[in-house]
């Protein structure tokens, strides 16, 4: 199977198809980001000449590909992009998907998967993801689409995404459908690193703003709650990021972890401490 990976990030999509035992060339891949071209190239063997670069100078045309996977920029569809949207025209970042739909046009993939956060299918935003679909109709294409948990499918991260897969109409039976058979969860602890240098240490201004205490039943982290305060032990997952916000500083995740940003946002407790999670765990 030839695969063409659009804001391939990492390529977690390939990374997949290598634990499931899928045979696949990368036939392309896409990205802007530096750091995420490095990685790309490292986990898949590739050279950083063979990126595609810029999606609006990628080109399907000549491309022989099976699946076409894409997870393009979702900061427009969310609170923290202003919901700007990703209406086709409206040069927000999250618009680029249109570019994608362009490069399917040139390719004809027999199959397609988009990947993005749950909020481009909300109120707001659902009239983009209808023009989406009616888009690959024309071109061919039959769309199924879900949010799905990865935390209900057995990741200790409780992350939610849209996932939408378009088979074309002369190979779909119409038969496809998501498998909603629930695995439990990893635990987050499983994944933290027992001896960790002390640049992961939270910063004394978060410390003295979360940290407010121990008790019998183990930390207290304050929080945006009614009642002020959570209560945290070692593997459990601590949102250090907005230690000043009313709402979102000290949330608590049990024996699991909150979507996971770039930024560094994400701690435990860990030796009586505050830390962050490092970039293995």
């Amino acid at each position: 199977m030839n695969v063409l990976e659009l804001f391939c990030g990492a390529g977690s999509f390939s990374v997949q198809l290598n634990e499931l035992k899928i045979k696949h060339d990368i036939v392309g891949f896409s990205d802007i980001r530096d750091n995420a071209i490095e990685l790309f190239c490292k986990i898949h063997n590739k050279n950083k000449d063979e990126n595609l670069g810029d999606i609006h100078n990628v080109s399907g045309k000549g491309l022989d590909v099976d699946l076409l996977v894409f997870g393009s920029p979702c900061q427009s569809f969310s609170r923290s992009g202003k919901n700007e949207g990703g209406a086709k025209g409206s040069k927000t970042k999250s618009s680029l998907m249109w570019e994608a739909v362009r490069v399917m046009e040139e390719c004809n993939p027999k199959w397609i998967i988009w990947e993005n956060v749950p909020d481009a299918v909300n109120k707001k935003h659902i009239e983009n993801f209808k023009e989406y679909m009616s888009v690959l109709d024309e071109m061919g294409y039959n769309t199924y689409y879900e949010i799905l948990n990865a935390h209900e499918l057995g990741s200790p991260q409780k992350r939610k995404r849209l996932f939408s897969v378009s088979v074309r109409k002369d190979i779909d039976n119409g038969k496809f459908k998501f498998n909603f058979e629930k695995i439990e969860p990893k635990k987050l602890i499983n994944y933290l690193e027992g001896d960790v240098p002390e640049i992961f240490d939270a910063e004394e201004k978060v410390t003295e703003a979360l940290l407010l205490g121990k008790n019998t039943d183990g930390y207290i982290i304050k929080n945006g709650t009614k009642q002020g305060w959570l209560i945290a032990n070692e593997g459990d997952a601590i949102d250090l990021g907005f230690y000043s916000s009313k709402t979102r500083r000290g949330r608590v995740q049990k024996e699991a972890c909150q979507t996971l940003l770039r930024s560094k946002t994400i701690g435990v407790i860990q030796n009586n401490k505050l830390r962050y999670l490092t970039p293995l765990e």
